[in-house]
């Protein structure tokens, strides 16, 4: 869900896991590191692209 407030644009995702064990299981692998990661160089390319919030 895109959120904008003061010109600035968040974003918030939701993930559903089937199981309180699959998601301990996603936790635990730092997939909130590459999600983040993944995040930085969007803001990085959107950046450069000249686009605005």
């Amino acid at each position: 869900m895109f959120e904008e407030r003061g010109g600035i644009t968040k974003v918030r995702i939701t993930v559903l896991y089937e199981s309180q064990e699959a998601r301990d299981a996603a936790t635990r692998s730092g997939m909130e590191h590459g999600m983040a990661a993944g995040y930085n160089r969007l803001e990085q390319v959107l950046a450069s692209s000249g686009a605005t919030g």
